[in-house]
């Protein structure tokens, strides 16, 4: 028999607590001040959180705390410190995205973890991974199929969870630097500005909002949820105030306990509606690809940058074995000179002309491999050393193929850069030497330390690290530790599939942001049409390897050699936040 659904809604501040509560939610997910992927919502104080535990429990349901950001090193101790409020205050469960926080569980076994999507699990390896990491429960990305969803939920020792209601993001969560891109502000750290909901421009011309996407409700498919294993469904929206809120949770709580049919349910839903400018969808439930983005002017803009407090954090002292633990990752660590780059990033088609002309000291990362093209590469360029990369985004028909490039990798004793945890997953049971690359990224010494106990032999940072952080990182870390120079990143990765007129295009948006499409698998990536180069800053002492990554490069021999006049920093003369 199946287990009944818990209903999880959204908590930006007390009032909206209130009214979860009283419409029937089973638990609450909130944040504090600092450290959650909703910076912009009031959030809590140490002593509302209080206030919200014994509400939420008197009523005898959980509250659940985000903490899934990406984490700077100076923010490790604040971290630490949440983590202990949690545990005194009773808080249910953390929900995380950052390996420190990992490194930080078996400290405080009194919390339960949940696996943030922001960690991007989309397969059954991903949940596999989750398992073995420790994690109860996985919150699922939004672009699964109910049979990619069945397939996750299989997974023993694990619960899963999925939104059933509200906002969608156009990238898979966790692979969006669109924001940091345009202006610093991270959406991998609770910052989104929101720049999909804007208006572009299609090669010069009015192009209307072709990345704003329609908002979900699966509200008449409880059932099929609920057969397919899924433990909890939850409703987007900490920036949503107190009224949204509770009409939501009364709406879900109707569907979940059968009150009424599904059909009196999706009319009730239609009627309430999406905010302006945008409409219902079941998202990518039914296979859907088409039809999910609103190309009119959106009606709701960006969230407010005055709706957050000023951070308040939390001032316990954190038990001895944390504090100890703690010092071990801030002590500097590496010196020595600057370095340059000595390691390429190219795709599958990009490697032989490439390496045929240029032996990059440490080698290359190779994209988009399988395993007849890596036995023929490593055949054409037998002095250099290769790195297969796995996807950051990988679904589940995917797997028998990533499974075997990596036991070729295996055969040929070439490394594997995993991108995801399903990725590690994968590559640790194959028994593969493996590295960390840009989709399993660090910010933190302590998140570096954790992948290496994991069996990670070098680990790459953040590419949106400004100079300030980055110095703090690698001057602390301890294991070998891969710095992107140059290169064009993701900026958004996405399921949706793209009408013509917008994958061939060059967009651009106000703040000349422009971008290009890019197919690779099941998905689309949209990269900057100009890349960011800080081969001529001063990089970190202790940098381990120095990556030029040319995917997407027009001319990878001459962008390596020299690199194209005008490119950005990206966050290297301004402040990440």
């Amino acid at each position: 028999m199946s287990s009944p659904l818990e209903l999880l809604a959204p908590a930006g501040n007390r009032a909206c607590l209130d009214a979860a509560l009283e419409a029937g939610a089973d638990a609450v997910y909130l944040g504090l001040t600092t450290l959650n992927a909703r910076r912009y919502a009031r959030n809590f104080s140490e002593g509302e959180l209080a206030d919200a535990c014994v509400a939420a429990h008197a009523r005898g349901r959980r509250v659940h705390l985000a903490l899934n950001i990406d984490l700077a090193q100076d923010e490790l101790s604040r971290a630490a410190r949440s983590l202990e409020v949690a545990s005194r205050l009773g808080v249910d469960v953390v929900i995380v995205r950052d390996p420190a926080l990992l490194a930080l569980r078996r400290h405080f076994p009194e919390l339960e973890y949940h696996l943030s999507t922001q960690a991007c699990v989309t397969s059954s390896a991903d949940v596999e991974a989750a398992r073995d990491l420790g994690v109860r429960r996985v919150v699922l990305a939004r672009e699964l199929t109910l049979a990619e969803i069945v397939a996750a939920s299989r997974v023993e020792g694990v619960e899963t969870e999925v939104f059933a209601h509200g906002a969608m993001c156009f990238s898979v969560s966790g692979r969006c630097l669109l924001s940091s891109w345009v202006g610093g502000r991270s959406g991998n750290r609770g910052q989104c500005t929101s720049p999909c909901r804007v208006d572009w421009t299609l090669d010069g011309e009015p192009g209307g909002t072709p990345f704003s996407m329609h908002d979900l409700s699966l509200v008449a498919r409880m059932d099929e949820l609920r057969h397919a294993g899924v433990r909890a469904v939850k409703i987007e929206g900490r920036m949503k105030n107190p009224s949204w809120v509770r009409a939501s949770v009364a709406l879900l709580r109707r569907a979940i306990d059968g009150a009424d049919a599904p059909d009196e349910l999706a009319r009730d839903a239609e009627r309430r509606g999406a905010p302006p400018g945008r409409r219902l969808t079941s998202g990518y439930l039914d296979g859907q690809r088409h039809d999910l983005v609103e190309r009119g002017t959106p009606g709701a803009a960006g969230p407010s940058k005055e709706a957050a407090e000023t951070p308040h954090f939390p001032q316990v002292t954190v038990r001895d074995d944390v504090a100890e633990l703690l010092r071990a990752v801030d002590a500097p660590a590496q010196s020595g000179s600057g370095p340059r780059p000595d390691r390429v990033r190219l795709t599958a088609e990009q490697a032989p002309a490439f390496l045929a002309r240029v032996t990059p000291a440490a080698g290359a990362i190779v994209e988009g491999l399988d395993g007849n093209a890596l036995a023929q590469l490593k055949a054409r360029v037998p002095g250099v050393p290769l790195v297969v990369a796995l996807p950051g985004v990988s679904f589940e028909e995917e797997l028998p193929q990533l499974a075997a490039l990596v036991a070729a990798a295996v055969l040929h004793g070439v490394t594997v850069e995993a991108n995801s945890w399903g990725g590690w997953f994968l590559s640790r049971r194959a028994g593969a030497r493996m590295m960390a690359g840009p989709g399993l990224a660090v910010l933190n010494a302590l998140a570096a330390r954790e992948l290496a106990a994991r069996g990670f032999q070098e680990v790459t940072a953040s590419v949106e690290a400004d100079a300030l952080k980055l110095e703090a990182l690698v001057g602390r870390i301890t294991t070998p530790c891969s710095v992107v120079a140059f290169g064009r990143p993701a900026l958004m990765t996405t399921r949706v599939e793209l009408p013509e007129e917008v994958a061939a295009a060059e967009v651009e948006d106000r703040r000349a942001a422009r971008m290009r499409a890019r197919r690779v698998g099941a998905v689309w990536e949209w990269r900057p049409v100009q890349p960011f180069d800080v081969r001529g800053l001063r990089l970190p002492p202790g940098t381990a390897h120095v990556v030029v990554d040319l995917i997407a490069s027009p001319d990878p021999l001459a962008e390596w050699e020299r690199g194209p006049d005008g490119a950005s920093h990206f966050n290297m003369d301004r402040v990440l936040s």
